[in-house]
């Protein structure tokens, strides 16, 4: 972290790139690493702008401010779903070696992973963020 992400300006695409080329020149280390930051920004803005909607009150970090109930456990589940499920997808290409490989496992899914990874971080992109509440 601090000798790459830090130094790069806190940069996920550099930081990552520098991953994928300590790993080893496979394009499947690239696909992977270059496809992380992606998935990074999504959940980052999703967090910013959705979790207050639907889990208000958790700061993000303390499960002892998660909200309880059948809305926040719905939630959670739903998102650690999800991104297993993206996990899973973009990690498959790791050990694929050639880029006819990886090209083939990722195109065996249609590529719809990636797909709506850039469609939801556009539409992230301009969803209004939630008001700041107001401190006294």
């Amino acid at each position: 972290e601090r000798y790459t992400y830090h130094r790069s300006g806190k940069s996920l695409l550099t930081t990552y790139f520098v991953s994928a080329i300590w790993h080893g020149l496979y394009p499947g280390f690239f696909i992977m690493f270059m496809t992380i930051p992606i998935m990074t920004n999504v959940e980052r803005l999703f967090k910013s702008k959705i979790n207050p909607l639907v889990v208000p009150g958790f700061d993000g970090y303390k499960m002892s401010t998660y909200p309880k109930g059948i809305v926040g456990s719905v939630y959670w589940m739903l998102c650690w779903v999800v991104t297993m499920g993206f996990v899973n997808y973009v990690v498959q290409v790791f050990s694929m070696g050639s880029m006819e490989n990886s090209l083939t496992a990722l195109g065996a899914h249609g590529y719809m992973p990636h797909i709506v990874l850039l469609v939801v971080y556009a539409l992230m992109e301009v969803f209004p963020s939630p008001p700041k509440k107001k401190t006294v």
